[in-house]
């Protein structure tokens, strides 16, 4: 899928329809999923814009508790054994973004438990 441009279509995606709270959720959750088991995947993401889009998904629906969820287990992923991945998340304030989350959404354990997995 990645290389057949999906992260690249999904970012597209995401940045047209950016009002769209589920379709944000769907396109965190696709990114993170592509970048787990695939190093070639997690830097494609990175170079095609799919970190900027999850943040920017998630400071856009900072209340959304599952796109919080699946954003911060996103750029978990993309942290993952990718060094570069990593300073660009910091780069682009990411870790204040994750620790928002953490902050706004004490009462879910999953979202918990993927926000500290993405600031590891």
């Amino acid at each position: 899928i990645g290389r057949c441009g999906g992260p690249l279509v999904i970012v597209a995606a995401m940045e047209k329809y950016e009002n769209d709270a589920n379709l944000q959720v769907m396109g965190c959750r696709a990114l993170g999923f592509l970048a787990g088991p695939s190093e070639e995947n997690r830097t494609l993401i990175g170079k095609v814009g799919g970190i900027e889009a999850v943040l920017v998904s998630m400071r856009s629906f900072s209340e959304h508790v599952l796109l919080q969820h699946v954003g911060c287990a996103a750029l978990r992923n993309f942290a993952t054994n990718d060094v570069d991945n990593a300073k660009k998340i910091a780069s682009l304030d990411g870790i204040s973004t994750i620790v928002l989350a953490l902050k706004s959404h004490t009462g879910s354990e999953k979202l918990q438990d993927s926000a500290c997995g993405a600031l590891s």
